[in-house]
């Protein structure tokens, strides 16, 4: 049995649509093949937490942070870095280093999730921090005068 729900995604090249399930199967989109992924899975993406992103910055480490939303995300609020949205991931691994640190982050953690197991499966990156709770956790706990959304 499946749980979840198979939704259009926007101006994708990345595939036809985005997933989000709690099961472990495969289907075929676009020629690719999105592995849904269960909680046991979780340990396959390193995290980063909010206190710990705010430490790289505030001692000036050399990371590069990767923001896999939406352009229009952006407008409402923003840590910079590289906007690669999941949708067309696959198109700009060009902008994705692969010698330092990168910190992917989305609104709550699931699409920057999805897009490091992407990268780490299809183009075998090893240096990906997914930045657990998303901006989301960012705003709630780091900067409280950033807007959510």
């Amino acid at each position: 049995m499946i749980s979840g729900f198979v939704k259009k995604y926007k101006n994708s090249s990345f595939t036809e649509y985005q997933v989000f399930s709690t099961a472990k199967i495969s289907k075929p989109f676009d020629k690719k093949y999105i592995k849904l992924y269960s909680v046991m899975d979780r340990n396959e993406v390193k995290g980063v937490n909010v206190h710990e992103l705010k430490e790289m910055m505030d001692n000036g480490e050399d990371y590069i942070i990767i923001d896999v939303r939406e352009p229009d995300e952006l407008e409402k609020c923003s840590l910079g870095g590289v906007n690669v949205p999941l949708g067309l991931i696959d198109k700009n691994t060009d902008q994705i280093p692969r010698d330092k640190p990168a910190v992917v982050l989305c609104r709550s953690g699931k699409r920057s999730y999805m897009a490091i197991l992407f990268l780490q499966q299809e183009y075998e990156y090893e240096n990906l921090y997914n930045l657990n709770g998303g901006i989301i956790a960012y705003a709630r706990d780091i900067d409280k005068s950033m807007p959510l959304y």
